[in-house]
């Protein structure tokens, strides 16, 4: 989506209504190919009323052009891009990008273009199909307009809302997508209005609902509406994700039950065919504190080495698995591309679960070694 709510608005225009199939009346008698087609004139909407609702942080006119064409001045490469007609002080303010996807911060882009009302930005695959470097001149255009040449001020990887990996264009080959990102007014002045998207960043306790109801009171005409919240949500409830997230929670449930009743039964056990050391140790005057200090040392050098051990395999696992999952998606919908992180809190509660099994542990034979009877052990080893 690129921002919180991505929508579309009724813009009138004097376009024709379209003829439906069974209209009666008598074909034209001139040949289709004399006709010659009037382009469509649009009446660009109040932008006002989105920038006064309540709980919008910022707005943004997001311009696109999917069957935009390009033009390389200086040699015959030309193609299909994607345009993007944007201002660039409200577009760093609305737009949202994860990081590390481009080589500088996406504002420092924007910067960049700023000062130059010519000034656009190109992706890198349409810069090496047509062997485009900064500085260098290039044309975009649509259908039947003249075009406009714009200057080439920096190569970019990804762009909010905007898919780098190739699509099928039908003839069975994948087809490399371009971009071309430019200002919105010179596009305007220069090409054509045309309709354009409003993207709404939401302020911080603000939910979608209540921008739902705004735009309902104030009767804005919105035609299509993409939310970045319900989105994740679909995709979080995702039926494979879910069975995979189950499958994985329920086996590490499992594994973590089976690893602590197993403690516990060898612990018990260890301690039951002991009862005699212990009880002579106790008469000799080896005090309880001490007890439970060669319990604990004990588990330390067997049962904390084993879990060292553990977490350096299972570290060693993961990094090779986890991996693997990439496997699982469809390569065109891994937009931002598929990355492993490692939060801190996921690692706590691991750890806090082994320490949870290793102290529940230590209580339970401290237990059981407070009801060691010295006299019944004694009289134990002597039978």
């Amino acid at each position: 989506v690129g921002t919180d709510i991505a929508l579309t608005t009724k813009w009138e225009s004097d376009a024709p209504p379209p003829v439906s199939p069974g209209a009666g009346g008598q074909p034209p008698s001139e040949p289709a190919t004399t006709t010659v087609q009037k382009r469509v004139q649009y009446t660009e909407p109040p932008f006002e009323p989105f920038e006064e609702l309540d709980g919008v942080q910022a707005t943004a006119k997001v311009f696109k052009k999917q069957e935009a064409r390009f033009s390389a001045v200086g040699n015959e490469k030309s193609g299909k891009t994607v345009l993007f007609g944007i201002d660039t002080k409200d577009f760093g303010s609305t737009a949202w990008m994860k990081e590390g996807l481009l080589q500088y911060p996406i504002n420092s882009y924007l910067n960049l273009i700023a000062p130059n009302p010519e000034a656009v930005l190109i992706s890198r695959s349409l810069a090496e199909d047509a062997k485009l470097k900064p500085g260098d001149p290039i044309r975009v255009y649509w259908d039947s307009l003249d075009g406009a040449t714009f200057t080439v001020y920096g190569i970019i990887d990804y762009w909010p809302s905007w898919s780098p990996l190739p699509s099928d264009q039908g003839s069975g080959k994948p087809g490399q997508p371009h971009l071309v990102v430019g200002h919105l007014g010179t596009i305007q002045n220069r090409l054509a209005v045309e309709p354009y998207e409003v993207w709404l960043k939401l302020a911080d306790g603000t939910n979608s609902e209540q921008i739902y109801r705004e735009l309902q009171e104030k009767k804005l005409q919105v035609t299509s509406l993409r939310d970045a919240t319900q989105e994740l949500v679909q995709s979080r409830n995702d039926p494979f994700r879910l069975a995979m997230n189950g499958v994985m929670t329920l086996g590490f449930s499992i594994s973590m039950l089976v690893s602590f009743i197993g403690f516990l039964l060898f612990w018990v056990l260890t301690l039951s065919g002991r009862t005699l050391q212990y009880g002579v140790l106790r008469a000799m005057g080896i005090s309880f504190p001490q007890m439970i200090g060669m319990l604990v040392s004990e588990q330390l050098l067997t049962s904390g080495a084993a879990v060292l051990i553990g977490v350096f395999i299972g570290n060693v696992t993961s990094m090779k698995f986890v991996p693997l999952f990439e496997m699982s998606f469809a390569s065109k919908e891994q937009v931002p591309p598929f990355t492993i992180t490692y939060q801190l809190s996921d690692y706590l509660q691991l750890y806090g679960i082994i320490g949870f099994t290793l102290a529940t542990g230590l209580i339970i034979l401290g237990y059981r070694l407070t009801r060691i009877r010295i006299a019944q052990a004694l009289k134990l080893g002597e039978e």
